[in-house]
C-alpha cells in the first residue's frame, strides 16, 4: 500500500481524500492495525488500476518483509532457538549427563555445558538484534 502511494507522490492525507476515508484509515492500512474490506479493496484496485491480487499480493508480503527488514521475525526465532537449546542442555546438565538418565543425555557434562552456553548466546544475539532494529 505504502509503495503503491508512495509511487504516485500523494501523502496519506490526500489518498485519504481520493479513497473518502481519513487519514488514520490511510494509516492503519498501511500498518495494518485494519484491513481492508472488499469494497474498499475495489475501489482502491480502480484508483490505482491494478487487480486485487496485486493489491493484497503487494500488501501481504510487504509486512512480512517489514518484519524481517525491522529484525522482529530472526529475533523471535533466535529466542525460540535459544529456548529450545536451553532447555535440553538444562535437561541434560540435571540427568546427570553419564548416559544412562536418558537417550538423549550426551557422556559428558561438558556437552551439557556447551549446549547451554550456545542458547544463552542465541539468546543475547536476539537481544541485541531487537535493540538495534531500525
Amino acid at each position: 500500500m505504502i509503495a503503491l502511494r508512495e509511487g504516485k507522490g500523494l501523502s496519506q492525507e490526500q489518498l485519504a481524500e481520493e479513497l473518502k476515508v481519513t487519514r488514520q484509515t490511510i494509516s492503519n492500512w498501511e500498518n495494518d492495525k485494519v484491513k481492508i474490506d472488499v469494497s474498499k479493496g475495489a475501489e482502491i484496485c480502480a484508483y490505482y488500476g491494478i487487480s486485487m491480487d496485486e493489491l493484497f499480493g503487494e500488501y501481504v508480503p510487504a509486512r512480512r518483509r517489514r518484519l524481517v527488514e525491522n529484525r522482529t521475525l530472526p529475533a523471535v526465532l533466535l529466542f525460540i532457538l535459544a529456548a529450545v537449546l536451553g532447555v535440553f542442555g538444562g535437561l541434560m546438565l540435571a540427568l546427570g549427563g553419564d548416559g544412562t538418565s536418558s537417550a538423549f543425555v550426551v557422556s559428558t557434562r561438558g556437552g551439557a555445558i556447551a549446549i547451554v552456553v550456545v542458547a544463552a548466546l542465541a539468546a543475547l544475539a536476539a537481544i541485541f538484534m531487537l535493540i538495534k532494529r531500525k
